[in-house]
């Protein structure tokens, strides 16, 4: 309760254009639409408000942070899917700051997408929301096509040559 109160504290300070987002485990200070005068300060108050309370975690990303109660991530959690399911492989889409724990974390077989421009250690890039869902529709497309095996024991669909 006292992290939400604080972050909405933020958006307040902010102004126009902030808002505070509440997740599971967590509440977050959004500021990409606010004024950068506003924004900025909100954000540096809010970081210093939440090192002063006790077991509050705090996570930085493009005009964002993120307090928890306790430490938590995309990565652990991605982790746990893994275990959970078994995976082989996971596809992950990110476009922020705090998306690169889990691109970090990602072996051979899994497929890390950076959205936009800017370093990262996704091995994939699109530039925007659209390439997304344009890439998504033509996976979906991919993995409706029944699968059969090819000579050389590649896994192939029936519509791809070999």
């Amino acid at each position: 309760r006292e992290l939400r109160v604080c972050v909405q504290r933020a958006v307040d300070q902010a102004g126009p254009g902030a808002w505070c987002e509440h997740k599971p485990a967590s509440v977050v200070l959004h500021t990409r639409s606010a004024a950068r005068q506003f924004a900025d300060a909100a954000a540096t108050d809010l970081v210093e408000q939440a090192l002063a309370i006790r077991g509050a975690h705090i996570k930085q990303g493009h005009e964002v942070v993120e307090l928890m109660a306790r430490p938590t991530s995309k990565a652990i959690a991605m982790a746990d899917l893994r275990q959970r399911h078994g995976a082989q492989c996971m596809v992950f889409f990110g476009d922020d700051l705090t998306d690169e724990e889990v691109f970090a974390t990602f072996g051979a077989n899994d497929i890390g997408v950076r959205i936009g421009e800017g370093p990262s250690s996704a091995r994939y890039y699109l530039s925007d929301p659209t390439e997304v869902h344009e890439t998504l529709d033509h996976l979906i497309a991919l993995l409706s096509e029944p699968l059969s095996e090819s000579v050389d024991g590649r896994i192939t669909t029936q519509n791809s040559e070999a």
